[in-house]
């Protein structure tokens, strides 16, 4: 019982550090190590899923998680209709894997977690932009990536780190310190995604006058580092904003052959393991090599994925519980920032339905946990 009480006081903070693994490039952590790592977690918790329903199947029957199973039904009767495939089943399993533990997790530590967890993606986060800049310190090229796999990862893990610190009431020299180094990350990975992620954190904080005074030095040290960054010659994401006349992405390209893709299965779509998929009969030849065959938007992934009837149940499902999190009495500002922002990012990355993105995971256990929040204070 010792052992699978561990399990669930850390298994939720062992998943994100180890899905943040998964973007380190080689040779800093070799691809098949991370990969192993990842589906040996999957097999572990599998084994302490199965010894939880021995001990206290119950656990998996709370009103606080209906989203993760309405989000696993669909796709076992999508799979049972459509996709009979190994690649559909283990999707299927790893899927129910990823949920079962979020909810055994947030059942019996979930205090811990509302704790814990924010602080895991400060630190763990924090260390491996820190070990970067130790592998990598040309911080003035074109975009920044550091040791991640690209300048976008770094921008949304800069992002939600630099919201959870916003969104913490506590003041101090080092807080403060991180912030503008923070600040630089975010505009040095050029990523619009990531500067969009720093307003919503704003928009959180509450609007006392010290906070205000607080916002204002948030709001002008983004924009003098942004000057500085701009005569140095580098792309920051809030120049690229300007560039395109306010946008916060440029995904049209993708998005129009990834609608393409959809209409030759509207219906059924391609299957459960296509959440981030480009048919080829629909790319033109001179941009085979060119175009990367992902929608670069989750929601478009998953009607590729699963097909109109039932992505639509899940999109639904999805922004059903996200406005009673947000329409709720009792709010807890760092788990509503972190759902709202890796929901809102998912129009341009398709990550939020992949196994092994640690974007999607954030997502997920965040709106498990705050919805266990606001179930104990009778919000839901």
């Amino acid at each position: 019982m010792i052992v699978l009480d561990f399990f669930r006081k850390y298994a939720l903070n062992i998943f994100f550090v180890v899905l943040l693994l998964v973007v380190v490039r080689s040779p800093i952590t070799p691809i098949f190590i991370t990969k192993n790592l990842t589906y040996a977690f999957f097999f572990v918790s599998a084994f302490f899923i199965f010894w939880q329903a021995l001990v206290n199947p119950r656990v998996f029957l709370q009103r606080s998680f209906l989203l993760f199973y309405i989000v696993w039904f669909v796709y076992l009767i999508y799979f049972i209709l459509f996709d009979q495939s190994y690649e559909g089943l283990a999707y299927l399993i790893l899927k129910g894997v990823t949920f079962a533990t979020i909810i055994i997790c947030s059942s019996y530590y979930f205090k811990h977690y509302i704790k814990t967890f924010p602080e895991t993606i400060v630190k763990s986060g924090l260390f491996i932009l820190f070990l970067g800049l130790f592998f990598d310190q040309n911080i003035l090229q074109f975009r920044y990536d550091g040791i991640l796999n690209n300048p976008n990862t770094l921008g949304f893990l800069s992002s939600i780190i630099l919201g959870i610190l916003i969104l913490k009431e506590d003041f101090s020299t080092k807080k403060i310190f991180l912030m503008l180094f923070l600040i630089v990350m975010i505009l040095a990975s050029g990523s619009r995604g990531a500067i969009l992620g720093v307003l919503i954190a704003l928009l959180f904080r509450s609007f006392t006058l010290k906070n205000i005074i607080f916002l204002g030095f948030v709001l002008i040290s983004l924009l003098a580092i942004n000057e500085v960054a701009t005569h140095l010659g580098m792309e920051t994401g809030l120049n690229r904003i300007k560039e395109t006349k306010g946008s916060f992405t440029s995904r049209n390209m993708t998005n129009y052959y990834g609608y393409k893709t959809l209409m030759l299965s509207p219906w059924t779509g391609f299957g459960l393991d296509k959440y981030a998929f480009i048919t080829s009969k629909v790319i033109p030849i001179q941009l085979k090599y060119i175009l990367v065959p992902n929608p670069h938007n989750s929601y478009m992934g998953m009607f590729i994925q699963l097909g109109i009837p039932f992505a639509i149940i899940i999109l639904l499902t999805m922004l059903y519980y996200i406005l009673k999190m947000l329409l709720s009495r009792e709010k807890d500002k760092i788990f509503l920032f972190l759902v709202v922002f890796s929901a809102i990012s998912g129009l341009y990355e398709s990550h939020l339905f992949s196994l092994f993105a640690f974007e999607g995971i954030v997502f997920w256990i965040s709106i498990g946990l705050y919805l266990k929040y606001i179930n104990d204070h009778g919000d839901i």
